[in-house]
């Protein structure tokens, strides 16, 4: 295979890590619990509160939630450290399918900002775990996002060792 068929292949895995990216931070199921019937659905984009079939939005500063102020500050910091991430994701991922190396910008920027972004994502979960009670746990969003936010790391290095800088 060539090289440049190889680079077409990374970018177009590049592109679905956009649509993983997208899903893990629209959906609110980063951290999920219940208590006394109320079940509560948190992530970067809102968190939501449900007893039995009707689901309601819950502002972030509700007193309800004892979270503290920085948790709200790192979702807002994960959304746009993951809208960042999924433009550079596309961007390079559209360059390198199409195959235009000469246009390509440094890779360090792309894997740059992946890693800060896994980085914010990881904070993230990891304060909205120790700040939530016994009854909470993970939810299936952070998988695709997690999971989107490494493949593009990886696949921009794939693709900074099929097409070096000249």
């Amino acid at each position: 295979m060539s090289t440049s068929s190889r680079a077409q292949g990374y970018g177009f895995l590049l592109i679905g890590c956009v649509v993983l990216i997208f899903v893990g931070l629209v959906t609110k199921s980063w951290l999920v619990g219940a208590s006394r019937g109320v079940s509560v659905a948190i992530g970067p984009f809102g968190i939501e509160s449900c007893v039995g079939d009707a689901c309601a939005d819950v502002p972030w500063g509700d007193p309800r939630l004892k979270l503290p102020g920085d948790v709200h500050v790192f979702a807002i910091l994960t959304w746009l450290t993951g809208l960042v991430a999924m433009l550079a994701a596309a961007g390079y991922g559209v360059l390198a399918f199409r195959g235009m190396r000469e246009r390509m910008p440094p890779y360090g920027y792309a894997i740059g900002v992946f890693v800060v972004t896994l980085g914010v994502m990881v904070v993230f979960a990891v304060r909205l775990y120790t700040e939530s009670g016994s009854n909470a746990s993970f939810g299936w969003s952070i998988v695709p996002a997690l999971g989107g936010a490494i493949a593009a790391l990886v696949l921009a290095r794939r693709i900074a060792a099929v097409w070096p800088r000249t």
